[in-house]
This record gives C-alpha cells, sequence and structure tokens, in this order.
C-alpha cells in the first residue's frame, strides 16, 4: 500500500486512514466457565410467587352512589431480588408488584462487616454467620460501631434503585421517596473462646443457668415489657412467654421469646480436632435503648 501511495501520491489529493465496519463482541468472562456460571447462579437471583399483601379494590358505596377505595388482604406477585452489593454484600430486596408497591431490604450485618474487614485488611475467620476469630478485635468493633449511623434513606434507596429503576417514572406526577422503618433487628455478640474445652467446661452452666433460673417475668422485663413490683405477670398481657432447648446443626441453642421478641444463646464448638477456635453467640431483637452488645448470660 505505502509503494502504491508513493507511486501516485502526485495524482492524489490526499490519503485517510480509519475505521469503516465494527462488530463489537461483549463477553462475560465469569460466565465462560461452567465454574465461573455456578458462581454465578449461587449469589445473584430473581425469584417471583404469588403472596398475600395489603392492596385496593374497588367498592359501590349505594347509599353514597359512589364508587370508593378499600384497603383490604390481597394477593400479588412479589419479586425477590438477591445480589452482592459492594458495600453490604448478599443483599436480599423484596418487590411488591401492585399498589401500594411496598419493599422489603434484607442485610446481613455480619456480612457487612467482612465487607468492611477486607476493605482494611483485618484478617478473620468465619462459621457461618459468626466471627470465630479475630485477628485485631478492637478495630473490627469500632468498624462494626458505625454500621447503625450510615445514611440509612441514602443506601436503601440507591438499592432499590437498583432493582426498580421505573419507580421515578411511574411516580413522576407526584413525587414522593419511600418512608424507611426496620421492621425487624437483631443485635448479636460473639464471644470467642481459645479452645472447644474452654467453652464446653463453661457452657453447660450457662445453659443450665438460662434453662432452670429465668422465668417469665424476667424474660418479659429482659425484653421490655412491664412487670409488677410484685414480681408476677401483668394482668392485661395476652401473650405467650416461652422458654426452650434445642440442639440444632449450630449447636445446643437456648431461646427465650415474648411474642415476636426473642432472645437466645447457641455455642458453635464441634470439637476440638476439628475447630481450635470456637465461640458462643447470643442474639436478641434491637430497640433504641438497648444498642450495647449483651452478654451471652443475660
Amino acid at each position: 500500500m505505502r509503494q502504491f501511495i508513493q507511486r501516485h501520491q502526485d495524482q492524489m489529493l490526499g490519503v485517510l486512514s480509519g475505521f469503516d465496519r465494527m462488530r463489537f463482541r461483549g463477553t462475560l468472562r465469569l460466565l465462560t466457565s461452567v465454574g465461573g456460571m455456578m458462581g454465578y447462579l449461587s449469589l445473584v437471583a430473581v425469584l417471583s410467587t404469588l403472596e398475600n399483601c395489603y392492596s385496593y379494590n374497588t367498592h359501590h358505596n349505594r347509599s353514597a352512589q359512589q364508587v370508593q377505595l378499600r384497603r383490604r388482604p390481597r394477593k400479588c406477585l412479589h419479586y425477590y431480588f438477591y445480589f452482592v452489593d459492594h458495600t453490604f454484600g448478599l443483599t436480599q430486596v423484596r418487590l411488591q408488584t401492585w399498589f401500594p408497591f411496598n419493599v422489603h431490604v434484607v442485610l446481613n450485618g455480619r456480612e457487612w462487616l467482612a465487607r468492611q474487614l477486607d476493605a482494611v485488611g483485618i484478617g478473620y475467620r468465619r462459621r457461618d454467620n459468626c466471627f470465630v476469630d479475630l485477628e485485631d478485635f478492637a478495630r473490627a468493633q469500632r468498624l462494626a460501631d458505625r454500621q447503625p449511623r450510615i445514611a440509612w434513606p441514602k443506601h436503601l434507596e440507591r438499592l432499590l434503585n437498583r432493582v426498580h429503576p421505573l419507580h421515578r417514572e411511574l411516580f413522576a406526577q407526584c413525587p414522593g421517596p419511600y418512608y424507611w422503618t426496620i421492621e425487624q433487628s437483631e443485635w448479636a455478640t460473639d464471644v470467642a473462646f481459645r479452645s472447644a474445652e474452654a467453652l464446653g467446661d463453661l457452657y453447660a452452666a450457662l445453659i443450665h443457668h438460662g434453662i432452670e433460673t429465668f422465668q417469665s417475668p424476667d424474660v418479659m422485663r429482659f425484653l421490655g415489657h412491664k412487670v409488677p413490683a410484685h414480681g408476677g405477670v401483668n394482668g392485661h398481657f395476652a401473650g405467650q412467654v416461652v422458654s426452650d432447648l434445642k440442639h440444632r446443626p449450630e449447636g445446643v441453642r437456648i431461646k427465650h421469646r415474648v411474642g415476636r421478641n426473642t432472645l437466645k444463646m447457641y455455642d458453635k464448638c464441634c470439637s476440638a480436632r476439628r475447630r481450635p477456635m470456637c465461640s458462643a453467640a447470643a442474639k436478641r431483637p434491637v430497640s433504641p435503648a438497648s444498642w450495647p452488645c449483651c452478654a451471652p448470660t443475660a
């Protein structure tokens, strides 16, 4: 080509080289192998199901001669979105596909904390949802303490926009952001022991104390219910107080429950040969007056 141009350049006005037709191919390298595809399917999914909800239907009011709306239990399609968020890790968003388009966002604080630890280079070991060893417990606690103070509406709207980009378009004529409330919350304390034997010797006594000593008024008082000074149960209380002890795959679990609020403790110690580090975990519902961690014996 160069020789041709040089030979005939006296007869040419100029030469222009550049792209003509172009065709691009995009490849998700993660999905080009069986292993990558299996990994993708195990973490990310969208599921749909018909579930109960509160929605609206029309009602003809004969006396007023009007068609009115009624809010009542109905059924509609719900979408469950599962994805890995860069901040919170594995995240679930449940979207109601009919009015009033309620949404639920489910996060896990321990999954989130693991992301925080990775970002600052703090080593750890996890067993399911429990940290059985941490390189620096004090620094990890400071990271966990920051979680309640983030800009929650901003992050929740970001997660919602990822799965429901049409929200702003649907409500363009009457814009209004979602009003976020926390429907369920759980506060957990992980206590890591140096050996399975150290936890095993202590845990049996804790379980025995928890199931034999605590009575219904004790559980109610701890979970925020008013208890008369004489120690009985308030006469207006119409619910149940349940305490039970079970052997579960995670370990031996004791649980006290009042209504939908629970307090539970379990060990995650299998055997000294399999796991040199063992832990006990205590969980309870969170209220504004009880942000500090609770002790496993509470």
